[in-house]
């Protein structure tokens, strides 16, 4: 709530996907990035492609992923409704650079 009310949630260094992408971007030639979402490497319909196209862009054998096990996961809290209004305004450019720069390739659980 803090970081809502001090308006500090959009610029954190951590959430703001879009500068990092960019400033990777400035630095490094585009062929040699290769972005893939957590999502997509522990939901167990796409983490053997996820995981094979990892190992495509690195140049290195196939590997197979193991089965995603859940470590040091907390209580799942609900949230405030008028709290997960504020988190999606905050965060919103952040989502709208994502689908823009990704499109279709971005996991549903960021679209939704």
């Amino acid at each position: 709530i803090h970081l809502l009310e001090s308006q500090r949630l959009p610029g954190l260094g951590r959430s703001d996907y879009a500068r990092t992408l960019a400033a990777l971007e400035a630095a490094v030639p585009r062929e040699r990035i290769h972005c893939c979402f957590h999502e997509d490497l522990v939901a167990p319909e796409r983490s053997a492609a996820a995981v094979a196209a990892l190992c495509r862009f690195l140049g290195i054998p196939r590997l197979e992923p193991e089965p995603h096990r859940p470590v040091n996961r907390g209580a799942a809290l609900p949230l405030p409704p008028d709290l997960e209004a504020r988190l999606r305004a905050a965060l919103a450019p952040q989502y709208d650079a994502m689908r823009a720069r990704f499109g279709p390739a971005l996991p549903a659980e960021w679209r939704d």
